[in-house]
């Protein structure tokens, strides 16, 4: 009976099974042979057998795989028979004495913190001196040491990773890694609308890509049987040029049935924000009628631009806001700003920043508003001195501050 390892390496970090090659001249070894490992006590124990299949190059060849023991040191396995005369071989299984480790957690789209774990050795020193290597290899990545953690940056997204650190002539079992997609938003450019006219002069809004609501369901929710006038009932939220082509113009507006157009003397029954944002109008709350903000999302941007311009009415300044948060609703990373008034289109960037062992996200929220005062439902901060009054033809709108959005791209 002899006994050889196949396996170069103890693989028990990477859960794989220890690889043997028996030769055995006996009819049954799957009954008639045994395999134990050398403790660190020098007492045998039993290896608990995954297969044992016949080899194919002779009779008596075959290929044995053993779970691999929770241990950190080489081991030694022998082989015993059970016949009358027992005969044991034996064999020593080497174990690299490092190991590469990772938390899901810190693998984002272009970025991961791989971390080397050793009982043995100095994590820290393995971490700075040995070589690590990705495959498929990642010619832009960089990488920096701190202690036993290795920072990768500059990796592509949406791909699956095996690094393998070598250090003193030694090489661990490779560990795989995939980072996150780089998701973009649908109709991100807002290049995509449609519309419903409700009369001629009021017409509804919608924004393409199915992830996007507006309060427009809200402020032309009260046009009346018998009146057309878009001061009464018009979009907040209307198409409008971009950067390059079409982008959002985002208006505080008046609306409500009874609304009349005399200049000073207008009637104005209700004055909201217009709003942008990833969500849909609609969810009940305490009794009314609020946004459901936010989308489903698994990937952790590092920031949200855009372009914007912005007319200002009275005081009111615009508002962005991007929000990445996890299954169970926590903030791992948030970012606002006010917007002041802007005649030209500038770009805008909100970075995001995620703390160490950040959890995995599962919801994104973007809002972009005419201006952060009031709320939309009735009874808001806002009045008739928040738009201009008009007194003109029906197709006219008691408009306010408005806020120009293009180009809504999420960085990684």
């Amino acid at each position: 009976m002899g006994l050889t390892a196949v396996s170069e390496a103890y693989p028990e970090a990477a859960g794989m099974p220890i690889e043997l090659r028996l030769d055995y001249n006996g009819a049954n070894p799957k009954d008639e042979v045994t395999f134990e490992y050398n403790n660190e006590r020098g007492i045998w124990e039993p290896l608990e057998v995954i297969s044992i299949q016949a080899a194919g190059r002779a009779a008596t060849a075959y290929t044995v795989m053993v779970k691999a023991p929770a241990i950190d040191y080489s081991v030694e396995i022998r082989a015993t028979c059970k016949e009358l005369v027992k005969t044991t071989e034996s064999v020593l299984v080497k174990q690299v004495p490092f190991k590469l480790a990772v938390d899901e957690k810190n693998v984002f789209a272009t970025k991961a913190m791989l971390t080397v774990t050793s009982k043995k050795l100095d994590p820290a020193t393995v971490a700075a001196q040995g070589e690590l290597k990705l495959s498929p290899a990642a010619p832009s990545a960089a990488k920096s040491i701190s202690g036993a953690n290795i920072s990768l940056t500059g990796l592509a997204a949406g791909t699956t990773y095996t690094a393998t650190i070598t250090y003193d002539g030694e090489e661990c079992v490779g560990l795989k890694f995939t980072t996150e997609a780089a998701t973009q938003l649908a109709n991100a450019n807002l290049e995509t609308w449609t519309s419903t006219a409700h009369k001629s002069n009021c017409v509804e809004y919608f924004v393409g890509g199915d992830i996007w609501g507006t309060l427009n369901p809200l402020t032309i929710s009260q046009y009346g049987d018998a009146v057309n006038a878009a001061y009464c009932a018009t979009s907040g939220t209307i198409p409008a040029d971009g950067a390059s082509g079409q982008g959002a113009c985002i208006r505080t507006i008046g609306w409500g049935s009874g609304n009349t157009a005399s200049g000073g003397l207008s009637t104005i029954k209700h004055v909201d924000r217009g709003e942008l944002f990833l969500g849909k109008w609609g969810s009940n709350i305490n009794d009314g009628v609020l946004p459901d903000y936010g989308i489903a999302f698994a990937s952790r941007p590092s920031a949200l631009s855009f372009k914007y311009k912005f007319n200002k009415v009275k005081n009111h300044k615009g508002y962005a806001e991007v929000k990445v948060l996890d299954a169970a609703g926590n903030i791992l990373a948030s970012n606002s700003t006010e917007i002041d008034s802007q005649s030209n289109y500038t770009d805008m960037n909100l970075p995001l920043t995620y703390a160490a062992g950040a959890a995995k996200a599962a919801k994104l929220i973007v809002i972009f508003r005419s201006t952060n005062s009031g709320k939309p439902i009735d009874g808001n901060s806002l009045g008739k001195s928040d738009v201009n009054t008009v007194s003109i033809s029906s197709s006219r709108v008691h408009s306010g501050s408005e806020l120009y959005i293009d180009d809504v791209t999420l960085k990684y």
